[in-house]
């Protein structure tokens, strides 16, 4: 769970190219463009969301993220 910033592991070998936040009725909330490895949630509301996040090579990854208060 996060309430503030989401930092994310790169495991892939491939540059992240864009991450994107989608809460749980599918409805982007927020995306951030270019390389980047965190994520700022504190103007999120609470709640259960999916974190896209596209890679460089081609590869997406998807990884569910709990927003806290």
């Amino acid at each position: 769970p996060s309430n503030q910033l989401i930092h994310v592991k790169n495991n892939s070998g491939s540059e992240i190219i864009s991450l994107s936040l989608i809460d749980i009725d599918g409805k982007v909330l927020k995306v951030v463009e270019g390389a980047a490895n965190s994520f700022d949630v504190r103007d999120c509301s609470p709640g259960i969301c999916f974190l896209h996040i596209r890679f460089e090579n081609g590869l997406n990854e998807v990884r569910k993220i709990i927003i806290t208060q």
